[in-house]
């Protein structure tokens, strides 16, 4: 990666519009996230409404010929499931098709996951599947020390998934760049060759303390379907904290 032209992992939103603004960025993206907008298949984002499947690959097709070399991650990083999903065959079986039919078509390498459950049945369920694809932790696993990304990668060894070629640091890195170089030096020990990624759109309060019960409430709204209340989050968390200290 060039220094002074730093790449660009973008979400994919199955739309003309976003199709035609990849495009133009081409060779810059190197990485394009996928929610399946599926009410089956949890991530993190609330639930939307996608176009139906077929018209779904298309677009994603479209966006693969303009940027053919961007790793494709599908985002499974909701924080938790209901305990029954986890040896639901009808769950695993519909994921795992959605998942075989992408790799397939090599409109996606792999998975980003913040659920090592979810992670470990799907493996044990599908350890051919499993081995073609590359397991990345979310930024939400809040991966801020070398020790956190071994134990996350010790873990990880234990399914038939294959190690990540990137790491998103957690949010605190990028505000302290004596943590970050140092967190950068032990994650090539463990993963050579592997990118370090930062989030550049950050919005999230230094060292959060109320970063797990938002997860929470995002997977809790996704698992009952009717949407999160983020209520408690715009009420009695992070939001008055921003309204009132804006810095």
């Amino acid at each position: 990666m060039n220094p002074a032209l730093p790449g660009l992992e973008l979400p994919f939103l199955p739309h003309p519009s976003l199709v035609e603004q990849l495009s133009r960025l081409g060779p810059r993206v190197d990485c394009l996230h996928l929610s399946l907008a599926d009410p089956l298949i949890h991530d993190a984002r609330p639930l939307w409404s996608g176009p139906p499947w077929d018209a779904f690959l298309e677009l994603l097709a479209e966006a693969h010929k303009a940027c053919p070399k961007a790793l494709k991650l599908v985002l499974l990083n909701s924080r938790f499931l209901p305990p029954d999903r986890y040896k639901d065959q009808t769950f695993l079986n519909h994921l795992a098709g959605r998942l075989e039919q992408l790799a397939g078509l090599n409109l996606a390498q792999g998975v980003v996951y913040a659920d090592l459950f979810l992670l470990k049945s799907l493996s044990d369920h599908a350890p051919d599947l499993a081995g073609q694809l590359v397991a990345t932790p979310s930024i939400n696993c809040r991966l801020d020390t070398p020790a956190k990304l071994a134990a996350q990668l010790q873990a990880l060894a234990s399914t038939a998934f294959k190690p990540p070629p990137r790491i998103v640091a957690d949010r605190s890195l990028n505000r302290d760049q004596g943590a970050r170089r140092s967190f950068y030096r032990e994650m090539h020990e463990l993963l050579p060759g592997a990118d370090l990624v930062l989030m550049a759109n950050e919005g999230c309060l230094p060292h959060c303390p109320y970063k797990d019960a938002h997860d929470a409430l995002g997977a809790y709204g996704r698992i009952h379907a009717e949407g999160a209340d983020f209520t408690p989050v715009s009420r009695l968390g992070c939001i008055p904290r921003f309204l009132e200290q804006p810095w």
